[in-house]
């Protein structure tokens, strides 16, 4: 059996004053930027009462990005009363519908399961009779050069939700 030994030192040579594993590293540090990265807000509480509510979800999606989808994981049975009705909305800004326009997820007497997620990407419905989450027309998915935050609007229509509820939103982007 031979053994061949080689100096250790040869791994790291450099040509032209360059460590040519800098190649390497370019070409890995490409391959995140180009990823897709997803951002979760916290647990967001929503309200029973009949009302729109608007909420920073703290979600900073950061510059020279582009927002591949939004959706709305719940943490929490949504039910909703007999004539009650659940809509939501994304914006940039509070109150805002620029990113995904008000939404009927939640059409009266049904409940939203714990655990359910809808959002733009996979078409998926809430609920029987729900409507499932799109991209507004000429929405701004585009950060540009400054950061952009993502704000929830929710509102419960004709009357009070029958149980407590809470949900996450969840942004999928990528670096440009």
């Amino acid at each position: 059996m031979v053994i061949k030994l080689t100096d250790p030192t040869s791994e790291f040579g450099f040509v032209g004053g360059t460590n040519p594993m800098n190649n390497v590293r370019d070409r890995l540090n490409a391959i995140v930027d180009f990823s897709l990265q997803s951002k979760t807000s916290a647990v967001i509480t929503q309200p029973l009462a009949v009302a729109t509510t608007d909420t920073d979800t703290a979600i900073d999606i950061p510059a020279n990005s582009l927002i591949e989808s939004i959706g709305i994981l719940y943490v929490e049975n949504v039910t909703l009363a007999a004539t009650s009705t659940f809509d939501v909305a994304f914006g940039t800004s509070a109150a805002g519908v620029d990113l995904v326009a008000s939404t009927n997820v939640g059409p009266n007497n049904v409940t939203i399961l714990a655990n359910s997620f809808a959002s733009t990407s996979n078409g998926n419905i809430s609920v029987a009779g729900g409507t499932a989450l799109v991209m507004a027309v000429a929405a701004p998915l585009f950060t540009g050069t400054t950061s952009t935050s993502i704000f929830v609007s929710t509102v419960v229509g004709t009357a009070a939700l029958a149980s407590a509820s809470s949900f996450r939103v969840v942004v999928n982007y990528r670096g440009l």
